[in-house]
């Protein structure tokens, strides 16, 4: 097996003493994470006419999430579903995504924040490092051709991005990586 590089330490712990599995996921450090978790359903959506993606989401029964607004990019997969299949597809729970699922309330997200999401989030801020970096390295491998674990769930969800026409929105739920078509008006 070739040596891994640093930005696959587990990102979980938040120190550099952890080590990735075999396949090069990390994971989260404590297994009742699961269970402090609420679903989330996240929605994808581009607008190839104003060049900009997004996404919203909802935890639980009705916790609203408005997300980001970002530029479109090359048009193949938006930065923050990248992020979300990587993420999902290494089993990441101390990552944006998983976090966001445990209440995290990040400034990005246009909702107030609260003593226990920035709490979240402070106590993790290395994990959320990490989970950028690791998410950086599987997006530049699967760019460049290569193979990782995660590649072909990037290949799956960007054919499912670049499809999508005007008024649709792939709806994920975390930590899965397929995703559902959602049309106009649902």
């Amino acid at each position: 097996m070739r040596s891994r590089p640093l930005l696959l330490m587990a990102a979980a712990s938040g120190t550099s003493e952890s080590e990735p599995s075999e396949t090069g996921q990390i994971r989260g450090r404590d297994k009742s994470i699961a269970a402090a978790m609420e679903t989330v359903q996240v929605e994808f959506y581009r607008d190839d006419e104003s060049r900009v993606t997004g996404w919203h989401a909802v935890r639980g029964q009705r916790t609203r999430i408005p997300g980001t607004v970002m530029a479109l990019g090359r048009g193949d997969i938006s930065h923050d579903l990248a992020q979300y299949i990587v993420e999902a597809a290494t089993g990441t729970q101390d990552g944006f995504w998983g976090l966001l699922a445990r209440g995290a309330t990040f400034k990005s997200v246009g909702r107030e924040r609260t003593r226990q999401g920035r709490a979240l989030i402070a106590g993790h801020r290395g994990a959320l490092r990490d989970s950028e970096n690791l998410a950086a390295f599987h997006i530049a491998e699967w760019r460049a051709g290569k193979s990782t674990v995660v590649t072909q769930a990037l290949r799956d969800a960007a054919g499912m991005f670049s499809g999508l026409k005007p008024g649709e929105r792939r709806c994920f739920t975390w930590p899965q990586t397929n995703g559902r078509l959602v049309e106009s008006g649902n």
